[in-house]
C-alpha cells in the first residue's frame, strides 16, 4: 500500500525488475539495516536503562515512541533509496511531523492489541506525508511489473 501511495504521487516510479539493480538495492538495504540494528539497539538500552529511573522512565517513553514514529517513516525512506546520512537529515527536517506521529501511537496504545491493527495505517500515513514532502522523482524506484 505504501509503495502504491508513493507511486501515485511521483515520488517513485514502477520499472521492470532487473537482477543487478535487485542485488546492488538490497546490499544497500542490508548495510542500512546494519546501522538500524546497531542505533536502534543501542537507544534501546538506553531507553530501557532510563525506564528504571523515576523522571526519565517517562523521557524513555516518549522516546521509544519516537523511535516507533521513525521506524514507520524508514518504510517511505526504503523505497525512495535514502542513504542512511539523508534519513537522519530528514529526522531532523521533519521532527515535528514525527513527534505528531509519536503521539499517536502513544494514544494508540492505550488500548489493548490497537497498535498492531493500526501501525500499518501510520506506516501508510508516513508515506502520503512523505509523498507531500520535498522528494523527487530522482532515485525513486519500485520493482514491479515489466
Amino acid at each position: 500500500m505504501t509503495e502504491k501511495i508513493l507511486m501515485y504521487r511521483k515520488v517513485i516510479r514502477e520499472t521492470p525488475f532487473q537482477f543487478e539493480e535487485f542485488l546492488r538495492l538490497s546490499f544497500r538495504m542490508l548495510k542500512v539495516a546494519i546501522w538500524k540494528i546497531l542505533i536502534f539497539g543501542l537507544l534501546g538500552v538506553v531507553i530501557f536503562i532510563f525506564s528504571f529511573i523515576p523522571v526519565l522512565n517517562l523521557v524513555s517513553l516518549a522516546l521509544s515512541y519516537f523511535l516507533m514514529a521513525i521506524d514507520s517513516m524508514d518504510y517511505s525512506w526504503e523505497v525512495k533509496g535514502m542513504e542512511f546520512s539523508e534519513r537522519v537529515q530528514d529526522i531532523f527536517v521533519n521532527k515535528s511531523f514525527l513527534f505528531g506521529v509519536s503521539l499517536a501511537i502513544a494514544f494508540v496504545s492505550l488500548v489493548p492489541a490497537l497498535p498492531l491493527v493500526l501501525m500499518p495505517l501510520a506506516i501508510a500515513g508516513c508515506a502520503e506525508y512523505f509523498s507531500h514532502s520535498d522528494h523527487t522523482l530522482s532515485k525513486g524506484t519500485c520493482y514491479g511489473k515489466s
